[in-house]
């Protein structure tokens, strides 16, 4: 994907959103992953990242809208971000689109290309250029923690707010920088490690210091 081929969910703007019946409730993440994890209702799974992404960093400014979709195919707008400069690298961000198993930008059954902002710093802790095709990045790292979400819920993400639609993945992988990744695209580019939770059930009432502690064991 070169400069000139960069595609856009920007233009696709349409007033069903999906916010219009859905409830979604505003949580603070690190308060609603500590709390679930202590009272046994979110589990910690393991999971590997297995999809590739085109990727161009951005210009300063310049708009991204992330669509998802709800348990019947409808569209979501999960949130609306702008490429700002990394307060670490001063570097502009990342504009990320998913693929397909061709390499081709993958266009939902909506109209809408998968796409969405990376931080310049996070981006290149996360992902590594595929040397056999310019513009493509593959996942760097190995397994990473996560719980699945109960409810749709509002958080807020890297300074923008996101909806969650129920069955989204929260990152816990590192306790200071959680994010969440919609059912879809959890499904599309990672696959499960084992069979279930790598934490044991907790004893006595649990500190995030030490849950983190568990996490990262």
């Amino acid at each position: 994907m070169g400069s000139g081929e960069m595609l856009s969910n920007t233009e696709n703007r349409i007033e069903n959103t999906g916010w219009d019946y859905l409830d979604y409730r505003k949580v603070d993440t690190r308060e609603y992953v500590e709390s679930g994890i202590a009272d046994g209702s979110l589990e910690v799974i393991e999971a590997i990242k297995t999809g590739k992404l085109g990727a161009e960093q951005g210009k300063i400014g310049q708009e991204v809208i992330s669509w998802s979709e709800g348990e019947n195919g409808e569209p979501i707008k999960e949130k609306v971000a702008t490429v700002k400069a990394d307060e670490e690298t001063g570097e502009p961000g990342w504009i990320v689109t998913k693929l397909d198993e061709e390499g081709n930008p993958l266009v939902d059954h909506n109209g809408y290309l998968n796409q969405w902002i990376i931080p310049d710093k996070k981006f290149k802790e996360k992902y590594e250029a595929d040397a056999e095709h310019p513009g493509v990045f593959k996942p760097a790292g190995g397994p990473q923690k996560f719980v699945e979400t109960k409810e749709n819920l509002t958080i807020s993400q890297w300074g923008n707010k996101m909806n969650m639609p129920k069955g989204s993945f929260i990152n816990v992988t590192n306790p200071d920088d959680m994010y969440a990744v919609n059912p879809r695209d959890f499904r599309d580019t990672y696959q499960k490690v084992g069979e279930g939770s790598s934490l044991d059930s907790f004893e006595e009432p649990t500190t995030w210091d030490n849950l983190a502690e568990k996490m990262t064991s």
